[in-house]
């Protein structure tokens, strides 16, 4: 499922909207981690703008599910599974400043095969 993932302040968890299938468009969930994969940074909202990554949803942890969900939405996804760590893994953090995601070198990041989410740490690997 390909989704938008990005951190709400206010709940202290990660904000999960598909942008596919039946829930389109719709929060689906509130998580603690996750990780997904073919990954790109960037900001979506014009009013209230979002800062996150967009990308195939891998799995998840922690996660609340909206009520509303379709099965169709999570039953291909691994919740709270175990999952195999990042290799050649880099930190990456939005640049407020610069308007655009860095990786911890300084050097401008917008692609990522694979990310590991939570509410502190972006992890990416094979980047670009």
């Amino acid at each position: 499922m390909q989704v938008f993932a990005y951190y709400t302040p206010k709940k202290k968890l990660l904000s999960v909207k598909a942008l596919e299938g039946r829930d389109k468009g719709r929060i689906v969930m509130h998580v603690d981690q996750l990780q997904l994969k073919n990954v790109e940074f960037t900001t979506r909202g014009k009013t209230d703008p979002r800062v996150g990554a967009v990308g195939e949803l891998v799995a998840v942890w922690g996660a609340e599910l909206a009520p509303h969900l379709a099965n169709s939405t999570v039953e291909h996804l691994a919740i709270g599974k175990f999952w195999h760590p990042l290799k050649a893994s880099i930190g990456v953090y939005y640049s407020h400043k610069q308007r655009r995601f860095t990786g911890v070198d300084g050097k401008a990041v917008t692609k990522a095969a694979r990310v590991q989410l939570d509410n502190v740490h972006v992890i990416a690997e094979q980047v670009e």
